[in-house]
């Protein structure tokens, strides 16, 4: 399907689906697991932590509408990929990094429906993640 429905079935969706945050185990076939926490706020705040066994973060993804940052504890590392220039890139990058984690539909969409928002300034604090640049409020734990 394509073309105006499916433009507006995508608007339908960005209506009902509001901020949320989820808390989740994957695992693999050979019995590998690893903890996430996720969560998405419309129409363009995303983030994704990792956790070892013991649960200590070893990796978060934050997308705040125009930049990915992606914070490696473990190496002690943080690369900002600024993808507020090219929305192709954008787009394509933000479902690589979040696809793993959540189905399309629960993740910032591939495809954006005509006459949404492309961002918002700052994501409220709904979630349990801080605003970027913003640190002083701790994020729920597990």
């Amino acid at each position: 399907m394509t073309g105006p429905r499916r433009q507006q079935q995508l608007g339908a969706r960005l209506q009902a689906v509001h901020d949320f945050e989820l808390a989740a185990t994957m695992v693999a076939a050979d019995g590998e697991t690893l903890r996430y926490r996720y969560a998405m706020q419309q129409p363009a705040f995303a983030a994704v932590e990792t956790f070892d066994a013991a649960g200590t973060r070893e990796r978060a993804f934050i997308f705040d509408g125009k930049v990915l940052a992606s914070i490696d504890d473990v190496a002690k590392t943080i690369t900002r990929t600024d993808l507020s220039t090219n929305e192709e890139q954008l787009l394509l990058t933000l479902h690589q990094v979040f696809s793993p984690f959540v189905i399309e539909g629960w993740r910032p969409p591939l495809l954006r429906p005509t006459g949404t928002p492309k961002a918002r300034p700052t994501p409220p604090p709904a979630c349990g993640f801080p605003p970027p640049g913003n640190n002083s409020r701790a994020a729920p734990s597990l």
